[in-house]
C-alpha cells in the first residue's frame, strides 16, 4: 500500500526558496498540501517557484530579504501568520558558498559565509519557534547542513565551519523545543547538482567526473533527492525522528575516502 505524506491545513516556510535545494523543498511540500511562505532574496527566483506551485493549486505568498538582515525574521514570521495563524514547518536551506584557502580567506567572506548559513539559521529559527511555542499546536524545522559539515574539503573552510555549526545548533535546538512538540533535524546533502555548485563544477569537471565513479548509487544527486528527505523530515511519518541529521549522498561517505589529483 502506498504511503501518502498530507501536509494540508499546515504552514511552511522556506528560506532560499528561489532556486536549487529550496525550490525542490518547497514544491514537494506543496505537492503534499502545505501553504508555502517562499523567502528569498532573488524576487525573479521566487517568481518562478511561486508558479510551479501555484500549478498545484495551494496558497503561496513571496517575501524578498536578506537573512542576514537581524529585523528580517520577524517580518518572515508575521508574514507566515498571514497565510493560515500558525507556522508549521520552517526549512532553512538559504545558503552560499565562498571558496578559498585558509591563508587566503578575508575576514569579510569568512563572516559572510557564517551569517547566512549559520546566523541566520539560529535567528530564523528563534523567531519561528517562539511563534510555534505561543500556538502551542507543535511544529518542525529541518536545517541545511552538508557533506562539507562531516569532513573537510580544500579551499571551503568557511563553509565547512558553518555548515558544521549546524549540526549542533539543530542538536540543541531539538533539546531545548522538544518539550514543545518542536522536532528539529537537519540534512546533510552530498555531492549534488545545484545552481550554487554549477560555477564550481564546470571549472573542476575532472574532479567531478571522479567524484561520480565513486558514489555507489552511480550519480551526483539531485535536489529533489534531497527534497523528498526534507518532506519526510516534516511529516508525521517522521514523528519520533528528532535532532539527528540525515546524510544524503548516494553513499559516497560509506563507500571509501577518494584522493583527487592536482
Amino acid at each position: 500500500m502506498a504511503i501518502t505524506i498530507d501536509l494540508s491545513g499546515q504552514v511552511a516556510i522556506v528560506t532560499g526558496a528561489a532556486g536549487g535545494l529550496g525550490q525542490a523543498s518547497a514544491v514537494r511540500l506543496a505537492e503534499a498540501g502545505a501553504a508555502l511562505l517562499l523567502v528569498d532574496r532573488d524576487l525573479s527566483g521566487l517568481t518562478k517557484t511561486a508558479a510551479l506551485i501555484n500549478a498545484n493549486g495551494t496558497p503561496v505568498r513571496m517575501l524578498a530579504g536578506d537573512v542576514t538582515d537581524s529585523a528580517f525574521p520577524e517580518a518572515i514570521v508575521q508574514s507566515a501568520l498571514v497565510l493560515g495563524g500558525q507556522i508549521d514547518m520552517l526549512v532553512n536551506a538559504a545558503g552560499i558558498l565562498r571558496t578559498s584557502k585558509v591563508i587566503e580567506l578575508s575576514d569579510e567572506d569568512w563572516q559572510q559565509v557564517m551569517d547566512v548559513n549559520a546566523t541566520a539559521v539560529m535567528r530564523v529559527s528563534r523567531a519561528v519557534s517562539r511563534a510555534m511555542v505561543d500556538v502551542k499546536r507543535g511544529g518542525r524545522i529541518v536545517n541545511f547542513a552538508s557533506l562539507s559539515a562531516h569532513q573537510a574539503h580544500e579551499n571551503s573552510a568557511a563553509y565547512c565551519a558553518s555548515k558544521a555549526a549546524v549540526l549542533l545548533l539543530t542538536k540543541t535546538m531539538a533539546t531545548e523545543l522538544g518539550p514543545s512538540g518542536i522536532r528539529v533535524n537537519a540534512v546533510s546533502p552530498g555531492w549534488v547538482d545545484t545552481p550554487m555548485t554549477k560555477p564550481w563544477q564546470e571549472e573542476n569537471r575532472r574532479v567531478v567526473e571522479l567524484v561520480a565513479q565513486q558514489i555507489p548509487a552511480g550519480r551526483l544527486g539531485t535536489p529533489w533527492d534531497i527534497a523528498e528527505v526534507v518532506v519526510f523530515l516534516c511529516s508525521p511519518l517522521a514523528g519520533y525522528v528528532n535532532g539527528t541529521t540525515i546524510l544524503i549522498d548516494g553513499g559516497f561517505t560509506a563507500h571509501y575516502s577518494l584522493s583527487l589529483p592536482d
